[in-house]
């Protein structure tokens, strides 16, 4: 053996693959002799062994520019940036044709996987710098390459024009990357999954002059950028001498091979609302504007995060996660370490779903790489460290196989070699010894990938409870399910539950049935194991009627679990929230919105005018629509116990405010706010900010007909077709009924006065005329829209009259008017009246209210609406004995909160051995029906 050949063998003995590196080598030194002094003078062998030894497309790229190997040898760096390639691309494409551009494009990306696959081998870049690198290099590309296509278009059809009223200047376009490129994480011989999009689909381009002066090739906007986008793929595709430059891949956008090969953003956005499927938003996470314009890019990413990230938890994407996985398990054997028995793909698919399981609510879940998505998901606890620790290094291992695999003849390849000699050198290039320990520790990491994997992919059963909707039980045989579940009305129960078969079977589609009855079994569990079971089964029957009318309600149902663990509260406990959403289900989404808990009145205002900006013809049924749904967001909120029921009251109040200040801007629409002289004053619980779920709103309307500033204003007449146009929008009656109640009685003269009175008649009826009962009224007077100067001058009016010349016999009076509403409105019989009977709400209110009357005058800090914050200045100015006024204080809390949970429940009494009882004292923290009886009766 010579010398040379000596040396040869002693270099290549150091490579994964010394046959491999040894016939390369000795080609490279055969063809360019003088390069074995050079590469040995500046230490250059071994590196160039591992090379050869692991790459055979790149030995032949060397073997052909020895040059390039010398120049990358020397100048070893990286990861480098997009702008650092796009500096040297901009340089050696500059007023390319498209032969050259493709030429160079080949060339440069050549030359950079060598540079690239140098520091891999050499261990000077990890996994992740090299996916980086990767994925700069191709954006790079891809940016070059669109700034050159772009030019060729313009020349032959112009510039792209856009006529969209929305859109200023022309139209823009930009190239989103998917899969990995999106993420980052480019392999060596990757696809390249793009998007193309572009601003707007409206105008055409403004065409070219012919050599004749006739402007030609005039296309549509569309047009052109769907040919842009095919110049795209042909120049870096196409197979030249120099080969191809990426394979492109576009099935990933809409409508897959079929679908534009480019689309406008408002294309995209009405696709992915209206038909967008589960794979679809796994594909999206990945994401990211890679070449050219980066705010349409940007753009393009905000319009379809909202299909991407929904804001509950949507479990079925895990269920269509799985299903997609198990087709390709279908398809593909177990030596592939990317889509077989724990490869990457699993590892990919984990990782997704849990994206989507909760990155609609954990904005730090939004990452595209998969690294840095596992590290995200584990520092909100959703998997354990160790679970991270063992995916991670796992990915890592697999990844690195993946490169070693490709690197060899840049193939997309990922299945292990069959051969025994590939396998032994494909274990070296990992860095093991011997084939055994590489293929121990590939089963180790693919054993503990797929029992993650199917850890999270496991236990999605129908509940047992869906033979009731499933099987055909006799009648008989339903009554017995029935009664083990605790029904007590059976007859009742099992008339629900065939009206909810035979609604599935008449009122749903086909996929309406399929999403219900995966949804029903566990909906019903949660309501059988209410303590109102009865009023619970009869509510989601009327619900599952009123969910026919949309199949995206039972979708909606299907995917989020929080949103039906919320519906099982709000049917188990109550009855009035849950006639709203069967009369409205378009409201099924307030459930999983909690958002802030105690809105000001100024956002409440703000929300309110906004949906009336938007539409403002809906008028009477937008009033309701708000309503309701505050109403159901602070119910559930009540009922979770995050808010009291002072907060409750406090709140119900604000939304009454926000809908009169709407409707008394509806009703003076067309008159300049400085002539709008009418104040709407509110009484009893609406003055004392104490409105509870069904109460009436107790007002008055006053004006005031003189000038103001010397401008003429609203006369009287029209102040009342104002007024009589806010009542009708508060009380016109609908098939939901009317928004309020609305009580005027309280003006002077009651129901036989005018409906608006001036300032002044308030000031003289009472003066004169008022009876003890309406001075006692004006207690709880309050302005709460309207004009605020005549609302502060109606109070400062009615002190004189609430206060001054309190008759002698104040305490009998107030005592006979109690006790006359007693007799006549308490319904004692068999039932507990909460609000009239004796020791009730209202006998503390009077009580409070006759104290606040007799020392008012003296003290000015009595003078509030509000019944608990009265109490508190009488126990402090020593009114009330401190121990005699905290039991008032207490008593009335209880009571108020206890009345609120049976108005919630549809009841405005409460009966001993009812069946809502014991959710009542569940509720209230009792540990039975009668304790709370029991303690009921001791307060009173």
């Amino acid at each position: 053996m010579s010398n040379y050949e000596t040396l040869i063998r002693d270099i290549s003995a150091i490579s994964p693959d010394p046959e491999r590196a040894f016939k390369n080598i000795s080609e490279l030194f055969s063809t360019h002799p003088y390069l074995i002094d050079e590469l040995t003078e500046l230490n250059f062998l071994k590196p160039l062994s591992i090379l050869f030894g692991s790459s055979q497309f790149l030995a032949y790229y060397c073997i052909s520019e020895p040059e390039v190997l010398i120049q990358t040898l020397k100048n070893l760096k990286g990861p480098l940036e997009k702008e650092d390639y796009l500096k040297e691309l901009k340089t050696i494409t500059l007023n390319n044709t498209i032969d050259e551009l493709m030429a160079n494009l080949r060339n440069f990306k050549k030359k950079e996987m060598l540079r690239l696959t140098f520091l891999d081998l050499m261990g000077k870049a990890d996994l992740v710098n090299t996916m980086l690198d990767l994925s700069n290099l191709a954006s790079a590309a891809l940016e070059a390459t669109l700034d050159s296509a772009v030019g060729y278009m313009k020349q032959r059809y112009g510039d792209p024009v856009g006529t969209d009223p929305y859109q200023k200047g022309g139209t823009e376009f930009s190239v989103i990357g998917m899969g990995k490129l999106g993420g980052e994480e480019l392999n060596y011989s990757s696809d390249i999954d793009l998007l193309y999009v572009y601003s707007s689909e409206k105008g055409e381009t403004s065409g070219v002059v012919s050599s004749h002066g006739i402007r030609i090739n005039r296309i549509s906007n569309h047009e052109f950028y769907c040919k842009l986008g095919e110049l795209l793929i042909k120049t870096l595709q196409t197979t030249t001498g120099e080969g191809f430059a990426y394979r492109v891949d576009l099935r990933l956008r809409p409508e897959g091979q079929s679908g534009d090969i480019a689309m406008s953003l408002r294309s995209y956005e009405t696709y992915y609302e209206s038909w967008g499927r589960t794979w679809e938003r796994a594909a999206l996470l990945k994401a990211r504007p890679v070449a050219g314009n980066e705010r349409i890019g940007k753009e393009f990413l905000e319009t379809v995060r909202p299909f991407v990230y929904r804001k509950y938890l949507d479990l079925s994407a895990v269920d269509e996660i799985r299903q997609m996985k198990l087709k390709i398990d279908n398809a593909f054997r177990k030596g592939d370490i990317k889509r077989g028995y724990g490869g990457i793909r699993e590892i990919e698919f984990f990782t997704q779903a849990l994206q989507l399981l909760y990155g609609g609510r954990e904005t730090l879940l939004r990452e595209r790489g998969t690294l840095k998505a596992l590290h995200r998901i584990s520092q909100k606890g959703i998997i354990s460290n160790g679970e991270y620790y063992t995916l991670s290094l796992s990915y890592n291992f697999l990844r690195k196989l993946e490169h070693r695999l490709q690197v060899i003849h840049d193939l997309q390849t990922h299945s292990l070699p069959e051969d025994k000699h590939e396998l032994i050198a494909l274990g070296r290039r990992m860095g093991f010894a011997n084939m055994e320990d590489f293929q121990r520790e590939l089963n180790q990491h693919t054993d503990s990938v797929h029992s993650i994997y199917e850890g999270l992919f496991s236990g999605y059963k129908v509940p047992e409870e869906g033979f009731l909707f499933d099987e055909e039980l006799t009648e008989t045989e339903l009554k017995e399910v029935l009664k083990q579940y605790g029904f007590k009305d059976l007859n009742k129960a099992i008339k629900n539950i065939q009206l909810i078969k035979d609604g599935m079977v008449t009122h749903h589609t086909l996929k309406g049935r399929r999403l219900l009855s995966e949804t029903l079994p566990s909906i019903f569990k949660g309501v059988a194991g209410s303590h109102q079971r009865d009023m619970a089964l009869n509510l989601l029957q009327g619900l599952i009627a009123a969910l026919a009318q949309k199949e995206s309600y039972q979708t909606l149902l299907k995917e989020n679990e929080v949103l039906r663990e919320r519906l099982i509260k709000l049917i188990s406990q109550s009855e009035y929230l849950s006639r709203l959403l069967i009369v409205r289900p378009e409201l099924l989404e307030t459930l999983t919105e909690e958002g802030s808990k105690k809105k000001t009145l100024r956002v409440l205002n703000s929300e309110l005018n906004a949906l009336y900006t938007f539409n403002p013809f809906r008028g009477v049924d937008l009033l309701r629509t708000f309503k309701h749904s505050e109403e159901i967001r602070l119910g559930l909120l009540f009922l979770d116990r995050k808010i009291s029921f002072i907060d409750l009251m406090r709140n119900l109040t604000k939304v009454a405010e926000a809908i009169l200040n709407l409707t008394i801007e509806m009703a003076f629409e067309d008159i300049a706010p400085e002539q709008r002289t009418m104040s709407i004053i509110g009484l009893g619980k609406l003055g004392g900010r104490e409105i509870t779920y069904g109460s009436d709103l107790d007002i008055v309307f006053v004006h005031d007909v003189d000038t103001l500033a010397g401008k003429k204003v609203l006369e009287g007449e029209q102040c009342s077709k104002a007024a009589e146009r806010v009542m009708r929008l508060l009380m016109a009656y609908t098939k939901e009924g009317m928004c309020y109640r609305v009580d005027t009685r309280l003006r002077p003269e009651g129901s036989k006065g005018p409906l608006v009175q001036a300032l002044s008649a308030f000031k003289l009826y009472y003066e004169k005329e008022a009876a003890l009962w309406e001075r006692q009224a004006l207690l709880k007077a309050r302005p709460v829209a309207g004009s605020e100067k005549l609302g502060r001058q109606f109070i400062c009016m009615i002190d004189k009259a609430v206060f001054e010349n309190i008759p002698e016999t104040l305490s009998q009076d107030i005592k006979e008017m109690r006790e006359r509403i007693e007799r006549e409105l308490s319904k004692e019989d068999g039932h507990y009246d909460i609000k009239f009977g004796p020791g009730g709400i209202e006998e503390i209110e009077f009580l409070v209210q006759y104290l606040q009357m007799k020392h008012g005058r003296k003290y000015i800090g009595l003078r509030t609406p509000n019944t608990l914050r009265a109490i508190s200045r009488l126990i402090r100015l020593n009114i009330l004995d401190r121990e005699e006024g905290s039991l008032i204080y207490k008593a009335y809390v209880f009571y108020r909160s206890l009345e609120t949970y049976l108005r919630l429940a549809g009841q405005s009494l409460m009966s001993k051995g009812s069946e809502d009882l014991n959710a009542i004292a569940q509720f209230l923290g009792y540990k039975s029906g009668d304790a709370l009886i029991e303690d009921f009766l001791k307060t009173r």
